[in-house]
């Protein structure tokens, strides 16, 4: 069985492995271009608007306006990303409130990014290596988050990602797999108030998605991204502890 390695930035605590790469249509093949961070377009026949639980019928005009500007941006610019966090949770069936938005993105891309947010009027609220917090002066706007790998990991991640419908424009999602991993991750090295919301994450994704909490993939991510005693937690949560 082949895995893919995960690459963060030094300071993460240790490099991730990945199951083997989910099947994509074979339509994906044109996403990403001969550099290693970068996409080209989104097929139209790929776009998907499956799970759209936690959006709105009518979603605010806001919402659609900042999705349809960023998705401009990008394009422009050659920028991919990943949508992740409460957004990508939500899309993935369980439904619940976010306060912010989160992008998985290139290292090699930092800069344009920071950029791209200046120009729509954002500044740096916080910053490390890993990471990069933004903020806007008008109320009415998202916070965004956004968090760095390495082209190593992201490339892998991007070609394995699902396109899906969010707020009228087509945005990527990680495949389900990688969405657990990355929230086991986090859940792992979770600061005390934000244990349980990680923790429901996790447990929902596996539940709603019909996953087997006994199963060998699911025991191997959280050996990989979390710990033996979290996995019996969330095994006692599905009543097999």
């Amino acid at each position: 069985m082949t895995f893919l390695a995960l690459h963060f930035l030094p300071n993460v605590e240790r490099e991730l492995e990945l199951l083997p790469k989910p099947e994509v249509s074979r339509n994906w093949s044109d996403l990403t271009r001969s550099s290693r961070c970068k996409m080209s377009r989104i097929p139209s026949t790929v776009v998907s608007s499956q799970r759209q639980i936690a959006q709105d019928r009518n979603p605010f005009p806001a919402a659609v306006s900042f999705f349809a500007t960023i998705e401009t941006e990008t394009r422009q610019r050659h920028l991919a990303f990943l949508v992740i966090g409460g957004h990508a949770v939500n899309l993935y069936g369980f439904a619940r409130e976010t306060a912010d938005l989160d992008f998985l993105v290139c290292s090699d891309d930092r800069s344009s990014w920071v950029s791209l947010f200046a120009g729509l009027g954002y500044h740096i609220f916080s910053e490390s290596q890993n990471f990069v917090q933004l903020a806007s002066d008008r109320d009415s706007a998202w916070p965004v988050d956004l968090m760095f790998v390495q082209p190593a990991t992201f490339k892998p991640m991007l070609d394995g990602s699902r396109v899906v419908e969010f707020y009228g424009t087509a945005s990527r999602i990680p495949a389900l797999e990688h969405l657990i991993a990355l929230k086991l991750h986090a859940l792992k090295n979770a600061r005390p108030h934000r244990f349980l919301k990680d923790f429901l994450d996790v447990e929902n994704l596996i539940r709603i998605n019909h996953l087997d909490i006994t199963s060998e993939n699911i025991r191997r991510l959280f050996e990989k991204y979390a710990t033996f005693e979290l996995y019996e937690k969330m095994s006692a949560a599905f009543g097999r502890g």
